[in-house]
């Protein structure tokens, strides 16, 4: 017969040890993330409820808190944050009742760094992070960065199974797995003595139960709440096998619970309209609810079979009761709401409280879920429960679907879905044409032309910003024919036609001024700081007023906006140092306002710095960090990743050979239409071939880099400088400065102009390209001094052809670096790794700080492809042979 189900964990010593260990870690400084991984049923939560009860012996005190991302349909941006809310200050509350993302992220982050007692532990726990919305995740991260130096201990459970878990999750889990801080503790299925172990006195046969149920834990209790069950067809029956000896009443209250779900359970008004006390007190007894701090299924899949059991015309009845209840007691959950309201088929107020949703959903930051709500307020509209068809249907007017399809266009265009964006786009223009209203259809244009130029549209935007212009001139100076004016200059200048950008900034400046837009002034400046830069004229103090005057808006986008523009016209005129001055001021100002495309638009910008430093080992490791792989802007790391593998004549990152990665980076750039991605695109692939001897396929390079016919004046002597470099006629006015002494062939002169900018794979260039051996033989010994293989042939080559009598041999490829691209002393602390060692113990013998060796730490894993210490150090004793601490096979 059935025993009564232990509460004991079984075979989950190892799991909380780890837990313990590093909560003892948090506890003296060193803060922790821990992500939590495992199928559904696994047992996640369990053992993270084990030490955030307290239960655990030797874990330190700690004050915990904990947040559950949204599963259903109704997922409601920063759900997590919302529960975590009341025990963070009234800070956070304030920020997300007021939809603010800045005060929000700097409030959390007060809160989880605020002192405590001493060798008293913060303690966060998000659960199903596989659920999480795009805010979510960003201040999950934001946390997830900050709390390496502070008692604190983030941890995030997570399935590893799950096929619908979107790429954004993933890519930022495998960020965050990558930290100094983290860690990740998988958690395995029981073996057949942790299933003999954990039914007790059940008279089955263990191993009969651990076939029947594979060792997960869930399943298992399952089974054993089902008296006599030998083999259930599923999960799903052994549950409705519960359900089924319900009185009436109980089984109506459980399957409005079910439809409400957790969410609504947490809330004591709502779970007292749902729920009676008979009802949840039989519910719990049956294992069907867990009664904690707050009341929930006991797993998401029990809910889902009950919902799944409910009969349609029921459910809807269900839906539309919850609405009510809801309704009475003022609720502005407008996800939930929406979700409820179509639930019980009500299209008006679907469309109202999804268009609210999604609203809500954007001003945070949670783009994929403002997609979903626009898209459920444009059925709702249409009457179509497919999507959105372009036409309005009895619910929604044309006034009232074209700003709806404006705003799941902008959604699809942040997430770099332009087929998807530019198809709402269309609809959006189709609606506001009809209404016949100039002035808002002037706005339409001009405001989403960014779209059209994201997706490689530049013609299809400076035509929709013309006809903004046509339709408001008539109508006198506005505000909104200043933001054309503006708009057009933004693109024309993206376009690389400076002079009429500059041309449309004047024109707009004036009007700007009249009516008081310290904003559009701002902009303007901006635009004019960047062509001047282009045309090479004297810039710096444009952008400076462009910076104070956002300043007095205030708006930390374009404050934002401005320093990233200065950040890459330093890097154009190949400032170095005074970027690498500058830079850090300009990330914290990004981080501090998580305006995350400008975090990795600098961080590229970095990438690109350290290139031309010739500091590639830190070059691959920025131009590796946080991605968006669908970003046009994406070609830059793409050329970072491939012209290091070209010049070491290395096989490239993890997945991605040179050739991959130029291809890909040029795909990225031609998909802009903007110059300014893709000559650098063409002149990396002209580097690849001219190094790889094959000179026709060079010039081709060049030569279509040099019909985009820019006027930016630096892509202008980078195509001149490569023409030169691989024998062709540069065609045009020489450039100034290094590249335009390395032109006239004053090699010396170019290299040390070159060495005064910190470019030192162009200042070897310069010398291997000289007549004079003496020069081409330093350029063998700085290319070397670089780890530039491929070119290094070449000066040896050019030596010996001009004569030298004495060529520096290459050194063998085995004492030159490790197959996989570790350094030595990466290979020393992967090696003391494999042997168990800590961080501390590692940084003891190898005379480093803890955080030097987290850093070569995170540098490995990147370089292995593998996800933590655990795969690191497995990885290092299957390939011992060739681990040994020289670097030597």
């Amino acid at each position: 017969m059935t025993a009564s189900v232990p509460e004991a964990l079984v075979e989950r010593e190892e799991q909380l040890a780890a837990l313990t260990r590093w909560a003892a870690d948090a506890a003296a400084g060193s803060g922790r993330v821990v992500v939590v991984r495992g199928e559904a049923g696994i047992g996640k939560t369990s053992l993270v409820d084990r030490l955030v009860a307290g239960a655990v012996e030797d874990a330190p005190t700690a004050r915990w808190s904990t947040g559950r991302c949204d599963v259903q349909a109704a997922r409601r941006p920063l759900a997590p944050w919302h529960d975590l809310a009341g025990d963070l200050g009234p800070g956070v509350a304030a920020a997300l009742e007021a939809d603010d993302r800045t005060a929000l992220f700097a409030a959390v982050l007060g809160a989880v760094r605020a002192p405590l007692p001493a060798s008293v532990v913060r303690g966060l726990v998000v659960e199903d992070v596989h659920w999480a919305d795009d805010a979510s995740l960003d201040l999950v991260e934001a946390v997830a960065r900050r709390v390496v130096d502070a008692p604190v201990m983030l941890v995030l459970t997570c399935r590893e199974d799950d096929e619908d878990v979107p790429d954004q999750v993933r890519t930022a889990l495998g960020e965050i797995v990558r930290l100094p801080a983290s860690r990740r503790l998988d958690v395995p299925r029981l073996s057949r003595d942790g299933v003999a172990a954990l039914t007790g006195a059940d008279t089955r046969d263990p191993g009969v139960l651990h076939d029947l149920t594979g060792g997960n834990p869930f399943f298992l209790v399952e089974l054993l709440r089902s008296p006599g069950a030998e083999a259930p067809p599923s999960v799903r029956d052994v549950v409705l096998g519960q359900v089924a000896g319900l009185d009436a009443e109980v089984r109506e209250e459980l399957d409005l619970a079910a439809v409400a779900g957790d969410r609504l359970l947490r809330d004591a008004e709502v779970r007292e309209a749902v729920l009676s006390e008979r009802a949840e007190r039989d519910l719990v007894r049956r294992g069907l609810l867990v009664d904690g701090d707050r009341l929930r299924f006991r797993h998401e899949i029990t809910r889902q079979t009950v919902v799944h059991a409910v009969p349609g015309r029921r459910r809807t009845a269900l839906h539309r009761r919850l609405l009510e209840t809801l309704d009475a007691l003022g609720s502005d959950d407008h996800a939930l709401l929406a979700a409820h309201a179509s639930g019980a088929g009500d299209r008006g107020r679907t469309l109202h409280h999804a268009r609210l949703a999604a609203e809500r959903a954007g001003r945070v930051g949670s783009v994929r879920a403002a997609v979903r709500h626009y898209r459920q307020a444009l059925a709702a509209a249409t009457g179509e429960p497919d999507g959105p068809t372009g036409r309005a249907g009895p619910v929604g007017t044309p006034e009232v679907v074209a700003p709806l399809e404006d705003g799941l266009a902008r959604a699809h265009g942040l997430l770099n879905e332009h087929d998807d964006a530019l198809a709402a786009r269309r609809r959006g223009l189709d609606h506001w044409e009809r209404l016949g209203d100039p002035v808002r259809l002037a706005r339409a244009l001009s405001e989403g032309c960014w779209i059209e130029q994201a997706a490689g549209r530049s013609e299809e935007a400076e035509q929709s910003v013309r006809r903004a212009i046509a339709l408001l001139q008539p109508l006198g100076p506005s505000a909104d024919l200043v933001a054309a004016r503006t708009a057009l200059s933004r693109v024309l200048g993206l376009n690389n036609r400076l002079g009429d950008a500059l041309e449309h900034v004047r024109a707009a400046q004036q009007d700007a001024t009249v009516l008081a837009r310290v904003d559009l002034e701002a902009e303007l400046l901006n635009i004019e700081a960047c062509c001047l830069a282009l045309l090479g004229e004297r810039w710096e103090d444009v952008m400076a007023d462009a910076v104070a005057r956002a300043a007095e808006v205030p708006d930390d986008a374009l404050v934002g906006r401005a320093r990233y523009n200065e950040c890459c016209l330093l890097l154009q005129e190949r400032r170095l140092s005074d970027l690498e001055e500058r830079l850090p001021s300009m990330l914290a100002h990004a981080e501090e306002h998580h305006l995350e495309a400008y975090v990795s638009g600098l961080r590229r910008a970095r990438a690109i710095a350290l290139l031309h430093l010739g500091r590639w080992d830190e070059a691959l490791e920025e131009a590796s960090s946080t991605a968006e792989p669908d970003s046009t802007t994406e070609a830059e790391r793409h050329v970072v990743r491939g012209l290091v593998a070209v010049r070491r004549g290395t096989g490239g990152t993890p997945g991605a050979t040179p050739d991959t990665e130029l291809d890909q980076a040029l795909e990225l750039a031609e998909r802009s239409g903007q110059p300014q991605l893709q000559v650098p695109a063409r002149l990396a692939r002209a580097e690849a071939a001219w190094l790889a001897g094959d000179a026709d396929r060079a010039a081709k390079e060049v030569a279509r880099a040099r019909d985009l016919h820019v006027e930016q004046v630096d892509l202008a002597r980078d195509v001149a400088l490569w023409a030169h470099r691989i024998g062709i006629d540069p065609d045009g006015p020489a450039p100034a400065g290094p590249a335009g002494a390395e032109l006239a062939g004053r090699a010396r002169a170019a290299a040390d102009g070159w060495d005064a900018l910190g470019c030192r794979y162009d200042a070897a260039l310069a010398l291997l390209g000289s007549d004079d051996v003496e020069d081409v033989l330093r350029a063998v010994r700085r290319l070397e001094a670089l780890g530039a293989v491929v070119p290094a042939r070449l000066a040896r080559r050019r030596a010996r052809d001009l004569g030298a009598r004495s060529v520096p041999p290459e050194p063998r490829a085995s004492t030159r670096a490790h197959p996989a691209g570790l350094t030595s002393k990466e290979l020393e602390v992967l090696e003391l790794v494999a042997q168990g060692l800590r961080n501390a113990d590692v940084a003891e013998r190898l005379f480093l700080s803890p955080k030097t060796v987290a850093v070569h730490l995170t540098s490995v894993y990147r370089k292995l492809g593998v996800l933590g210490r655990g795969e690191a150090a497995a990885w290092a004793r299957e390939h011992r042979p060739s681990t040994t601490r020289d670097g030597t096979t």
